[in-house]
């Protein structure tokens, strides 16, 4: 199937370390040895999902995971790949900069949302009010800066 597509939705399978508030097991569950294989393989999905996109197209890679090595390794990866960081801004989250890193990529930790109730998290558009169980983690934005005609596989 040649299709390429104008946005690529990587949501990695990982440690879900970002969930422990929800799932306390997570922490007796997971070993070192299981990061360091969920982090190869998330780094074998990110090279594999360039191949899916349009030259110019998006990619989006998230975790629910608070460990390094299966988000900030990634970012420093990205120069290996066909793919320039395109960062997110303030804005595009709500204005929590707080959430927003130095590179532009969306880091969600514990320390920063430590109150479900801060207004700046409320659906807006829904009658009802919704909390949010916001998993910590990370996610980047990315462009592909693959040239017309070329796909590697």
């Amino acid at each position: 199937d040649d299709a390429l597509f104008d946005a690529v939705l990587l949501d990695a399978p990982c440690s879900a370390t970002g969930t422990i508030r929800r799932h306390p097991d997570v922490a007796y569950l997971k070993k070192p040895e299981d990061i360091a294989g969920l982090a190869a393989l998330q780094g074998r999905m990110l090279a594999r999902a360039t191949n899916f996109l349009k030259p110019g197209g998006t990619l989006v890679y998230c975790t629910c995971s608070l460990e390094p090595e299966e988000g900030e390794a990634h970012l420093a990866a990205l120069t290996d790949l066909p793919l320039t960081l395109d960062p997110v801004g303030a804005r595009e989250v709500g204005g929590l900069a707080e959430i927003v890193t130095g590179d532009g990529a969306i880091r969600t930790l514990p320390s920063h949302l430590p109150n479900a109730e801060d207004p700046r998290l409320e659906r807006r558009k829904r009658p009802h009010r919704h909390r949010a169980g916001l998993a910590r983690g990370l996610s980047l934005r990315a462009r592909s800066r693959r040239r017309p005609g070329r796909r590697r596989h």
